[in-house]
């Protein structure tokens, strides 16, 4: 399971059981002693993970195997790369049904299939499916042909019943079957793949498979029916499987990005060791692109975890299209972020509290004293950009992130990058599950990690001054300029320190950085 190579990882084998909320997130419990734990009593982490009392190491739900050490965690109990992304991992054939084909296009046969005595859809193997004709057990789980658990329902019920469709390294969606052989099955559920007199290996349409049944060309390619190459032959493991790139998984670019400039073109602005090797403003080694990497050019996370094999970037050292296009989840981790994840924490600690359970008052004062210092920290960012004791640089980026719902604001990103607002009150309870982003499923795309309205006032009320026009008022040197926004709640109008007038230029003309002040809080100094 641990070996990458083999892609036989799921995140559903370390998982506990819990109910689900509306949005298919793990409602996780608590015991006596404010300890996370799972339906059945089972220890978890914050993440749903199985885990190991007295260790903390995460463990298989199966057999109780120790599957990765708690030190190979990061602060949010999150797994390491490539677990972390490849979370879904199972077998096309592994899920699918056995059914009788047309022997004129070969297509399976889906009517008047047979059912248990529970009512239950039946392939020829006696399997529950369902009218897609994949293998699922009584909750409606996408199960494989040992009825191990790789697709909560909640997934396939958002996509009416079937897989949802999957991502090529290069950004292309496809559909499963569609990159699958025509192939019987033992009673097993076993493939059997038959072979050509050149002793390839093919399905019952005479086009060559690989060993795991995909599709493939001459070169081992994995194609699609229309002959299009979907993944290229190193891009498989040893054993011909397919990566399973769901758009619901979460990557964060900048956990693989160094820290450096950008030249005027966007280009990273880099250094090099005397050994010749790119290195960031920090002395990590990073290849021509930015992205932190090993000695063996491999790009790693900030952690050092491996994330890209060398052998999946782009002969300029980019990283596969489908993690840099904005087509996955962005997957933040700041303190602002972490901030919601532990308000959600709280809300649903609240809601046991009124329904008669026990709320930890551990939780409480950690998150009460969480919340002080995020308060501050907002503050005093705002106060910098009004000050403008900032960067000039990152002046001009924040104030337009600012007035446009960026970063600064409170918005929330979904599919493709695009940023949502943040209109849900703490005090309107919200999601009651202990993580927001726990379970990466489509329902999440919506999702609203960043939910302070004090942030949301201040952004609306820049974006609505941006629309206005600015006048130049003449004044007094001696007139004070008062910040027109708090991020604080109940705090009054801070007053700046005293400061001239600045004068417009000869020409009549307003320098760009005051203009881009004004639209944003209302008026020139």
């Amino acid at each position: 399971m641990r070996n990458p190579e083999k892609r036989k990882f799921n995140v559903n084998d370390i998982l506990g059981d819990f109910d689900r909320d509306e949005r298919g997130h793990p409602l996780i419990l608590q015991d006596k002693k404010g300890e996370l734990i799972d339906k059945g009593g089972k220890r978890v982490n914050e993440k749903g993970y199985l885990v190991d009392p007295k260790t903390g190491d995460i463990l298989e739900k199966e057999k109780g195997r120790k599957i990765f050490s708690s030190d190979e965690l990061d602060e949010r109990g999150e797994l390491p790369p490539p677990f972390n992304l490849e979370r879904y991992n199972f077998n096309g054939h592994d899920v699918r049904g056995y059914f009788d084909r047309d022997p004129k296009t070969g297509e399976e046969i889906m009517k008047n299939l047979k059912r248990d005595k529970q009512g239950f859809l039946i392939d020829k193997l006696g399997r529950r499916v369902n009218e897609h004709g994949y293998l699922i057990d009584m909750y409606q789980n996408l199960v494989d042909k040992r009825l191990r658990t790789k697709l909560h329902k909640h997934i396939m019920e958002q996509n009416g019943g079937e897989i949802p469709q999957l991502f090529t390294y290069k950004g292309k969606k496809f559909d499963l079957p569609d990159v699958m052989g025509h192939l019987d099955k033992d009673r097993k559920g076993n493939i059997i793949i038959r072979r050509n007199p050149k002793g390839e290996m093919v399905d019952k349409k005479g086009r060559r498979v690989n060993q795991k049944g995909y599709l493939v060309d001459a070169d081992g390619n994995v194609i699609n029916k229309d002959g299009k190459v979907m993944f290229e032959n190193f891009t498989l493991n040893k054993d011909g499987e397919i990566p399973k790139l769901f758009p619901f998984l979460k990557f964060n670019i900048d956990e693989v990005k160094g820290d450096y400039e950008m030249d005027p073109l966007g280009n990273p602005m880099l250094q090099k060791t005397r050994e010749g090797y790119l290195v960031d403003s920090k002395g990590r080694r990073v290849n021509a692109k930015g992205y932190l990497i090993d000695q063996n050019g491999n790009v790693v996370n900030k952690r050092g975890n491996v994330v890209f094999n060398k052998r999946l970037l782009e002969d300029d050292g980019e990283i596969p299209k489908v993690f840099r296009a904005g087509l996955l989840r962005k997957d933040t981790f700041d303190s602002f972020s972490q901030l919601m994840s532990e308000i959600e924490d709280l809300e649903r600690l609240q809601e046991m509290g009124e329904n008669g359970g026990q709320a930890d008052p551990r939780m409480q004062e950690k998150m009460r004293r969480r919340m002080e210092k995020e308060n501050a920290r907002m503050q005093k960012k705002i106060d910098k950009i009004v000050d403008g004791d900032e960067d000039e640089g990152m002046l001009m980026k924040e104030l337009e992130e600012l007035a446009k719902g960026g970063p600064g604001g409170a918005g929330a990103e979904g599919p493709g990058g695009d940023q949502r607002n943040a209109t849900a009150r703490l005090s309107d309870g919200g999601n009651t599950s202990v993580d927001s982003m726990m379970e990466d499923t489509p329902s999440n795309y919506n999702a609203l990690n960043q939910r302070f309205m004090e942030v949301e006032n201040i952004k609306n009320k820049a974006k609505r001054n941006m629309g206005r026009q600015s006048q130049v008022q003449e004044g007094n040197e001696e007139d004070e300029e008062v910040s027109e926004y708090s991020y604080m709640p109940d705090r009054k109008m801070r007053k700046k320190k005293k400061k001239k007038k600045k004068k417009k230029r000869a020409d009549g003309t307003i320098d760009e950085r005051e203009l881009m002040m004004a639209k944003a809080y209302g008026g020139l100094s």
